[in-house]
């Protein structure tokens, strides 16, 4: 089952990385469509996405082996699979800060149209944020990371052109 979410997880970096690619070599762009994320409880991870970051369900399948939901956040999808017998990895759970020194695919981000209303909602919803900042500053980048209920870290994102 450890095998399976990788190669999930495997084939959708390769389609970001393919559209990244193809958009730089000016052929034809991919867009990218959605991540698949393996979950340990779909029902609790669901009820978070669509509660903290107004996710909306769009579709369901469940069987013996396999439960999975897609969500939507904008034009991106985040499918998530809850399959008996998968486990997390212990890097996996290592301080938001110092995630990025394990290779791979590390977090997933989010750019609001509003940064700072998004940032404020979210902070009213008790999320905690991992280096929080003052976002007032427009000279500067502004990324703060946060975690989903299973240890997943997310980024939101202020590019300072906005």
């Amino acid at each position: 089952m450890k095998k399976y979410c990788l190669v999930f997880s495997f084939v959708s970096l390769l389609y970001a990385f393919g559209a990244f690619a193809q958009l730089k070599s000016g052929e034809p762009f991919l867009k990218v469509t959605h991540i698949t994320i393996s979950v340990n409880n779909l029902d609790s991870m669901k009820q978070w996405y669509v509660s903290m970051l107004s996710a909306r369900v769009i579709r369901e399948r469940h069987s013996d082996t396999l439960q999975y939901v897609r969500i939507g956040i904008g034009d991106f999808f985040i499918d998530m699979l809850q399959i008996t017998g998968s486990q997390r990895e212990p890097y996996q759970d290592l301080p938001v800060l110092q995630h990025m020194k394990i290779q791979g695919f590390r977090h997933l981000v989010f750019e609001p149209e509003n940064f700072e209303k998004v940032y404020s909602d979210l902070k009213a919803k008790r999320i905690a944020f991992y280096n929080d900042q003052d976002v007032s500053d427009k000279t500067i980048t502004h990324s703060v990371f946060f975690k989903d209920p299973e240890g997943n870290v997310l980024e939101l994102h202020k590019d300072p052109a906005q």
